[in-house]
């Protein structure tokens, strides 16, 4: 390369996928995982070996909620148990959800029975009894009239 010229060298030196699997093995990645964008710029077929470990099964992906883009590669390791969760305390959670989820349906209900109002009514009873305007508009700037002044600057000679 010639002097004053640049070329992109990518963050890791991987060139197939058995340079990946490596390189998610490493004790550097193993537990924090990397990102598969990182991997992507380090050759032109890396989606695709990384598409085939995810379907081996030799690594895991995780998509993150807030970035549908981004996944971050782990290292499948089975010397790793993961814990097993008793089939009554799922059935508990299960009862649960379904019991949170019927109170919430009758919730307006059992506040009428409590002889309560939910809150947008009361809130609307309140506007009217202030007469409070429905929505709060913010009051308009006058706007300014550009009115072509004379300005002169005594400290300045013609």
């Amino acid at each position: 390369m010639e002097k004053g010229q640049f070329s992109y060298s990518p963050k890791h030196r991987v060139s197939n996928r058995q340079d990946i699997l490596q390189l998610i093995k490493s004790d550097e990645y193993r537990s924090t995982g990397i990102d598969a964008n990182e991997l992507k710029e380090s050759y032109k077929d890396a989606e695709r070996d990384i598409q085939r470990l995810i379907q081996n099964r030799h690594v895991y992906s995780w998509t993150s909620a807030n970035d549908s883009k981004s996944r971050i590669l782990f290292y499948k390791d089975s010397s790793l148990v993961l814990p097993t969760v008793d089939a009554k305390l799922m059935q508990m959670w299960e009862s649960a959800q379904k019991t949170m989820s019927n109170e919430s349906l009758n919730f307006e209900d059992r506040l009428k029975d409590n002889k309560l109002k939910p809150l947008h009514v009361e809130y609307e009873l309140f506007r009217e009894m202030f007469k409070l305007p429905a929505k709060s508009e913010a009051p308009k700037k006058k706007k300014r009239e550009n009115k072509r002044r004379k300005r002169t600057n005594t400290h300045i000679e013609e």
